[in-house]
């Protein structure tokens, strides 16, 4: 699973080139204060000894995005 902060624009996830499933989001506390969307996406490929995450960005209609954070857990 890989939970991703940001605010402004999208993001599609990739895990070794192929499209991580977009599970859901919420709202969360961010660093610099407000709120941050907070969206869950989640890998069912196989598993293999190393992995490359790759995050799309695209700032769509906003003027910008920022990407707080993102945390992968592999189990």
């Amino acid at each position: 699973r890989l939970w991703l902060h940001h605010s402004g624009g999208s993001v599609a996830v990739k895990l070794n080139g192929e499209p991580m499933e977009y599970v859901g989001m919420g709202y969360e506390p961010s660093i610099p204060g407000g709120y941050a969307l907070e969206e869950e996406f989640v890998w069912n490929g196989q598993g293999g000894l190393s992995s490359q995450v790759t995050l799309e960005l695209s700032t769509g209609d906003s003027s910008s995005m920022t990407v707080y954070d993102f945390f992968v857990l592999f189990f």
